[in-house]
């Protein structure tokens, strides 16, 4: 198994993208195996999803599995925690959600989060590896509401408010019930305290060619 900084997987996605494989292909691959690895734990049909995206790359995965689960017929509310996307991959994601996904921009809906009730699960797609201390407000809201919501959380690569590379914490870090890991693992994924928030951790393949790897990463034993 390896494990990477996230330095390393930067290096690694431009590696991939010098070898053919584009940035929204990545994102459209790492959305579609959280949705393969979620449908273990969820039907989908009929059941009631939140997606917490934020404004870069890890908020655009969350928009290509809210399009997945919108498809599998689940009822999807997706919550731009940060405003409109920064990424142009993550903003065409934005842009292909179907009408009937219901987007709330919580830098203008300030008070939506106050209204919402509890779905059967909540994927946080905030940060992923790109969390620096200390938590923005309105992120930390966030964060405070999926800990306390009381449905299942699923991170995308990292929970939020978890530092990839030193393994910190926040006190308000997203508790989740499983981390879906992309690529590789990180070293919150394998010391605490920041381990303890990622609950179980599946590493998924996104399908970056093996030779995009070489020399940026160590071998660890299989989780």
């Amino acid at each position: 198994m390896r494990l990477v900084t996230s330095a390393q997987m930067k290096q690694i996605e431009r590696n991939a993208v010098l070898a053919g494989l584009s940035y929204s292909e990545m994102m459209e691959n790492a959305g579609r195996v959280a949705f393969g690895a979620l449908s273990a734990y969820h039907d989908f049909e009929g059941e009631t999803a939140l997606v917490f995206a934020g404004k870069g790359n890890n908020g655009g995965d969350g928009l290509v599995l809210a399009r997945m689960l919108w498809r599998a017929g689940a009822k999807v509310t997706v919550l731009l925690c940060d405003g409109e996307p920064q990424t142009k991959e993550a903003t065409a994601n934005l842009s292909l959600l179907p009408r009937t996904v219901a987007v709330l921009n919580l830098a203008y809906e300030t008070q939506a989060l106050e209204g919402l009730s509890k779905p059967d699960f909540v994927v946080d797609a905030l940060y992923g590896t790109g969390f620096h201390p200390p938590f923005e407000m309105r992120d930390r809201q966030a964060a405070q509401w999926m800990n306390c919501c009381g449905a299942p959380v699923y991170a995308l690569d990292l929970p939020s408010g978890v530092d990839a590379d030193m393994a910190r914490a926040d006190c308000d870090a997203v508790r989740a019930r499983c981390t879906f890991a992309f690529d590789s693992l990180k070293y919150a994924h394998c010391r605490e305290p920041a381990k303890g928030y990622c609950g179980e951790v599946h590493c998924l393949n996104i399908w970056i060619p093996e030779e995009c790897h070489r020399g940026l990463y160590w071998e660890i034993e299989e989780q």
